[in-house]
């Protein structure tokens, strides 16, 4: 009995981590797929992403940073010893 309340319980979160993958509130589906785990299943399956599908590859926290200091060296807020003098305003 106890098997089998715990495989229950491991296929609703399963259900719940795609709800969450797909934007949809994972603790709804959960109690959801707790009620009637097929059609739960199926459903999850079937529904639209709520995220947006931007095409573009995610960056890098590395990335990221390089830009953020390229645009403060850019506004002469850092400055370097090889960027040598700052630009006139």
């Amino acid at each position: 009995m106890m098997s089998w309340l715990l495989l229950a319980f491991v296929l609703c979160g399963l259900v719940a981590m795609i709800a969450t993958i797909k934007g949809r509130s994972g603790v709804s589906w959960f109690v959801y797929a707790l009620l009637v785990f097929p059609v739960a299943f199926v459903h999850v399956l079937m529904i639209r992403s709520r995220r947006p599908e931007t095409g573009v590859e995610p960056r890098t926290a590395a990335q990221a940073d390089a830009e953020i200091a390229a645009k403060l060296r850019q506004d002469d807020v850092i400055r370097h010893p090889g960027d040598g003098p700052p630009a006139p305003r």
